[in-house]
């Protein structure tokens, strides 16, 4: 597997940041690669909770089933994607409080199929990518659930 780390500083309490990175319907909000999510299971989302997701990555169309497999409010949240082809990946965001609102620490660790092609193709193109895009969405979260903090926004 590999594994791609970044961290942020949201102005904002941890219960907000949480409220908003845990729940599938806002995703969209502050992952703008996701197309849809459909099919979610029924109920509050926590350990177990299901839906089915669209991704635009790299210019492909993806689709996946996803399921939270780690639920700790308001720390932690991650859930577990496995995609076509054997493509599997684990989202965690950790959230911890900070002097000036919420850490937010998101890893992603994935698998590309392919074996050591796949590996080396992880390596040079995948890694590189995940960065870009885990670092434009921690800029979007970050927009999004200050301006939530400060009255100027809605969840919806």
């Amino acid at each position: 597997m590999s594994r791609v780390q970044r961290s942020i500083v949201v102005r904002a309490p941890v219960a907000l940041v949480f409220a908003v990175v845990a729940d599938p319907d806002l995703a969209a909000k502050h992952v703008p690669n996701i197309l849809a999510i459909r099919d979610r299971s029924p109920g509050p989302v926590g350990v177990g909770s299901t839906w089915h997701q669209v991704m635009r990555v790299a210019g492909h169309t993806l689709e996946g089933r996803v399921q939270v497999v780690e639920y700790r409010p308001p720390q932690c949240c991650s859930i577990e994607m496995q995609g076509a082809a054997g493509m599997r990946a684990r989202i965690t965001m950790d959230l911890e409080p900070h002097a000036e609102g919420t850490l937010v620490r998101q890893t992603f660790d994935y698998h590309v199929p392919g074996g050591l092609v796949g590996a080396m193709a992880a390596r040079l193109f995948f890694d590189r990518m995940a960065e870009r895009d885990i670092e434009e969405n921690q800029r979007i979260l970050k927009r999004v659930v200050e301006d939530l903090a400060a009255g100027q926004g809605t969840p919806e």
